[in-house]
């Protein structure tokens, strides 16, 4: 019976901890922003092209998705005035139903979200 040859170990396994670092930090990227119409990841430095050629805009809202109406959204903290210009902006999706227009939560979330950033 012959024996079997060993696995050799990858080269990571071969060295030391300050090469392991270093082998990482090669490894490393800069962390990825989100583009405001897609919510996408995307590097910083090709924000602007993804922007401008790339970007699909809105996707299509989940079937689970909640919709808030106009009190519910004025009670967060929004004005009436600034929801309006939002919407009429295309910055919050809109749906009509019998009870009057509702607003997207998740697209009302992110808005409040990036103004409190600002604001800090």
């Amino acid at each position: 019976m012959m024996g079997r040859d060993k696995p050799k170990p990858h080269r990571y396994h071969l060295m030391n901890a300050q090469e392991k670092e270093r082998y990482a930090r090669g490894k490393l990227r800069r962390p990825a922003t989100h583009c405001p119409n897609c919510e996408i990841a995307v590097q910083p430095d090709e924000l602007l092209a993804h922007m401008a050629e790339r970007c699909p805009g809105h996707g299509a809202v989940h079937a689970l998705e909640v919709w808030l109406p106009w009190g519910e959204v004025i009670s967060l903290g929004v004005t009436d005035r600034t929801l309006r210009r939002w919407a009429a902006r295309g910055l919050v999706r809109t749906t009509e139903t019998e009870a009057g227009r509702q607003y997207l939560q998740r697209d009302v979330i992110m808005l409040m979200a990036r103004r409190r950033s600002w604001d800090a």
